[in-house]
């Protein structure tokens, strides 16, 4: 729908992860909430996957202003997040992300187009006002919610496991590759420096 332009040009998005990650999940295991081991809080584990779809829909990420904060966790890294972004094609997005919600909501995007919106909730189309028929407004993954860290599905990951494999073992080309994952990273590394700055960051 993107790509063949029926949906026109791209205005805005929205991207809500409002988690609940409590003590108790940090505290359970070393790594979490470290710099050293968890590369960051909410926005490296938990947001990357979210802020990855974000710019796959939206296009390139020119800059982004951002502030990352630790409000109520003993972690070292951020449990709360906000952040603009600049894309390639002129549209703007923001970024809403926390660990201390209460009570936990699901992934939300809202992406707005020339020519209608999309949300989307999870894995599920839940509005669709684009002039082209919906390529399947029921697509749900069963128990797949980032608000809940004991029910997030193994889907993708099994999916993308086995296009590593078979990469490595028959030279099955890479769904996504080195250059794809630096795209998200690149956007969470500057929220990290503008917050740190209070600067706007260039990607």
């Amino acid at each position: 729908m993107i790509a063949s332009g029926v949906a026109g040009k791209p205005v805005s998005a929205q991207l809500m992860m409002r988690f609940y990650r409590g003590q108790k999940y940090y505290d359970s295991a070393g790594w979490r909430g470290t710099w050293k081991y968890d590369g960051g809080g909410i926005l490296m584990n938990q947001g990357i996957h979210g802020i990855d779809l974000l710019c796959y829909l939206m296009g390139r990420p020119l800059s982004v202003t951002g502030y990352a904060k630790t409000r109520l966790r003993q972690i070292e890294v951020e449990d709360t997040a906000a952040a603009a972004l600049e894309f390639e094609s002129g549209a703007v997005g923001t970024i809403d992300a926390t660990a201390c919600s209460v009570p936990s909501f699901i992934r939300r995007y809202i992406f707005g187009f020339e020519n209608g919106t999309v949300i989307m909730e999870n894995d599920t189309i839940t509005h669709w006002s684009v002039p082209a028929e919906c390529p399947d407004c029921t697509v749900s993954l069963t128990g797949n919610t980032s608000a809940d860290n004991t029910k997030v599905s193994a889907v993708y990951h099994t999916k993308q496991y086995g296009n590593f494999i078979r990469h490595l073992l028959a030279d099955e080309p890479l769904v996504i590759d080195g250059t794809e994952g630096r795209i998200p990273l690149s956007v969470i590394l500057g929220i990290y420096e503008s917050s740190r700055t209070g600067r706007r960051v260039s990607l």
